[in-house]
């Protein structure tokens, strides 16, 4: 912050864990420093105590926090202190997770988040906590998409923008299995979880990409982001 603060430039915060830190960036933000941050999912939804349980597939960077400090951060979530939730995506292939059993130094600090990271936000904060759509639609698509200089191409449902869509089915609780993943590393803290929601579609600039019934539709097509 102190760069930004000498240089004006903007800055961004990825993967906080911690309501300490959220309040510190709160700081700088209320003393016009143009500062921005993220959390995860895995830090609203789990725990240390869950990493005890699931082992290797949770270690993340930075690790997950105490059951008060995930409280601590919804409450900053619903006071608009933070700003986006974003996966932070990061899988890799088994053995880097699972060959070094007595070692957690050795094991890979990433979580394999991105497919389920929708499905677990609205039904952890919209079916479990009730907080709007609108208000979860934000921190997901719009935020990031204003912060990254995508709007106003994407981040919303409005005339002139792509039509990417996500299509939930809201009745639909499962529990995640290891066979559910789409990922090619088959691990995830996800398996066990349970997801009050499901997608059922996905449409890239109006073209469907995905379906439940038939998985993937087409060629992945995109763009860098710059």
């Amino acid at each position: 912050m102190l760069y930004a603060e000498e240089t004006g430039c903007p800055l961004h915060f990825v993967n906080i864990s911690h309501p300490g830190t959220v309040e510190m960036i709160e700081r700088a933000k209320q003393s016009g420093l143009d500062v921005t941050l993220e959390t995860c999912p895995h830090y609203l939804l789990f725990t240390e105590d869950d990493f005890e349980r699931i082992g290797p597939s949770a270690k993340c960077a930075p690790p997950l926090q105490n059951d008060q400090a995930k409280e601590q951060l919804w409450e900053q979530l619903r006071n608009g202190k933070i700003d986006m939730i974003t996966p932070d995506h990061s899988p890799c292939p088994s053995f880097m997770k699972f060959d070094h059993p007595d070692n957690m130094f050795e094991v890979w600090g990433g979580i394999s988040g991105g497919q389920f990271s929708l499905e677990a936000m609205v039904t952890e904060a919209h079916l479990n906590r009730n907080i709007p759509l609108p208000q979860i639609a934000r921190y997901l698509p719009t935020n990031p998409a204003k912060r990254f200089g995508l709007y106003p191409h994407k981040g919303a449902i409005s005339a002139g923008f792509d039509a990417d869509l996500v299509l939930l089915d809201m009745n639909l609780e499962r529990t995640v299995e290891q066979e559910d993943l789409l990922s090619k590393h088959p691990h995830s803290l996800y398996i066990g979880h349970t997801l009050k929601c499901a997608v059922q579609m996905t449409l890239s600039r109006g073209k469907v990409v995905y379906d439940r019934k038939h998985g993937f539709q087409g060629e992945c097509s995109g763009e860098m982001v710059r």
